[in-house]
């Protein structure tokens, strides 16, 4: 059952078997999971709920609505690293670009032998099947790809490197490239079009606009959850809510995750709740072509090059809205403006790397928006320059006429490839580029160690009995690669065990 903030007339306390914070890629997965079993599962969402028809086109009510802190919510540091995280029914998956990466063979390797985390490849390789087929996981179709993609293509073949289509979860896409803000022919197939409408259907109950505040803590042991409901559109606190539950499950998302159980008072013996923030910081550049490219026609990010994955380096296709696309150029006024009358004939790429860097989330009193703190070190930055000449020379090859790399020390344009030794040359600092974080990952850590870790290789805390945290946060490193569906499936595989406690 569905329960909306306009169907809350007074506080509620319910009993449940499994109590679920948080409706994104992991909540809406296990929520769904436990639900089919027959027990009783309450899922609750700080988010609205959305349908495809209101997502789209109208780029500033997108941010408003569907993103924490309106979409400006950044990391701090030596410089400031924009994080947009998803605030609605089925969380962040309604707003990304649908990739969908299996976790690398050898970072798997890294956290068995490192962390001591105890699965499987069979199990993790027969999650990622099942996801595969109920998400309709596959490569960005040839007739979607768009001409942003196979400029990209061009340019890696050019260079004799490796580039493929990127495996998305989708259905039926109509390249309209407006990923960002949600598809509005809900092609995408999010968790608010899937695991949640499925888990409602098993029985599941559903309360939208719903902020955990803290877990119900009772001699070492979870026992549900306590929060409020908040009106949307002004986030007042109205009607209180309490979930007697038998476990109680914390995916929130790497932000909110940590804080909620900061705020709960949760035993933090290992001192690494809300540390060990990871990401993989990235940028874009701009090209401009002689040819028509029109890069809001087609998958916004559908081609990439793995070629340095093991370096730590991945390029992508990327694109945005014209409102979006154009803070990577240069200028303001006239100038911008004689920039964009070219739009046509701009393409965009992009790379994110595995940064070594970690941060950490910071709770504050009387608010569950974090103070985020990720010093980007030099070592990152010097592999975000490896990154950009390689974008650089991928647009070359591709065909550019002329680059607008948005680099301070370089010019404003690079129009001869020869130029591209440039990026080598220039003496890069983390405010020298304009980045994005959008692959928060690791603030409870999974580990068998409790001295170092939050949570068990069954997403159990070792602090609290029957308390459980499952969501990007459990990443002891970052994979590398966009996390999408390894979130999917140690969600699914934390589901096959809770069936067994339940």
């Amino acid at each position: 059952m569905l329960y909306e903030f306009k169907d809350i007339k007074k506080d509620i306390k319910i009993e449940a078997d499994l109590c679920v914070v948080g409706s994104g890629a992991a909540g809406a997965i296990i929520a769904k999971e436990i639900a089919e079993t027959g027990r009783r599962v309450v899922l609750l969402e700080v988010g609205s709920y959305f349908k495809p028809p209101y997502y789209g086109h109208n780029v500033q009510e997108g941010l408003e609505k569907l993103y924490f802190q309106r979409g400006f919510r950044s990391m701090l540091g030596k410089s400031s690293i924009v994080t947009m995280q998803g605030r609605a029914v089925g969380g962040t998956t309604v707003v990304n670009s649908a990739i969908s990466f299996r976790l690398p063979e050898w970072i798997r390797t890294r956290w068995i032998s490192e962390f001591g985390l105890k699965f499987s490849n069979t199990a993790l390789d027969d999650a990622f099947s099942r996801l595969e087929k109920n998400l309709n996981i596959r490569p960005t179709q040839p007739d979607v790809l768009g001409q942003n993609n196979l400029l990209f293509k061009r340019g890696c073949d050019q260079l004799g490197i490796h580039s493929s289509p990127i495996y998305r979860n989708e259905r039926n896409c109509k390249a309209c490239g407006v990923c960002l803000t949600g598809c509005p022919e809900g092609a995408k197939l999010s968790m608010d079009l899937t695991y949640v409408p499925w888990g409602l259907k098993a029985g599941m109950d559903l309360y939208t606009n719903c902020q955990a505040e803290k877990i119900i803590l009772e001699k070492g042991e979870a026992r549900g959850i306590r929060g409020h409901f908040l009106e949307p559109d002004t986030d007042q606190p109205g009607h209180a809510i309490e979930v007697k539950a038998k476990l109680t499950m914390i995916s929130a998302g790497v932000m909110a995750s940590p804080i909620i159980l900061l705020k709960s008072g949760v035993p933090n013996r290992s001192k690494m709740i809300g540390r060990n923030l990871l990401n993989h910081p990235g940028t874009g550049m701009l090209g401009l072509f002689k040819e028509v490219v029109n890069a809001w026609e087609g998958a916004n990010q559908g081609y990439e090059s793995s070629q340095w994955v093991r370096d730590g380096i991945v390029l992508e296709t990327a694109w945005g809205p014209p409102s979006i696309a154009s803070i990577r150029l240069p200028g303001f006024g006239d100038k911008s403006l004689a920039i964009m009358k070219k739009i046509k004939h701009i393409g965009s790429f992009g790379a994110m790397i595995r940064a070594t860097t970690t941060g950490r989330v910071i709770s504050t009193p009387g608010s569950y928006n974090p103070i985020i703190y990720y010093p980007l070190n030099q070592h990152d930055v010097g592999l975000l320059q490896r990154a950009l000449k390689y974008t650089a020379e991928v647009n070359f090859a591709a065909g550019a006429e002329a680059i607008y790399p948005m680099v301070h020390g370089l010019p404003e344009v690079i129009t001869d490839a020869r130029q591209v030794k440039l990026f080598e040359e220039v003496k890069l600092k983390s405010t020298s580029v304009n980045l994005i974080g959008n692959h928060p990952m690791g603030t409870c850590r999974m580990g068998e160690d409790p001295g170092s870790s939050v949570v068990n290789s069954n997403c159990e805390s070792h602090e609290v009995k029957n308390l459980f945290v499952c969501d990007a946060s459990i990443f002891p490193t970052a994979p590398g690669v966009n996390p999408q569906l390894t979130i999917f499936a140690f969600a699914d595989m934390t589901s096959q065990y809770l069936k067994k406690r339940l």
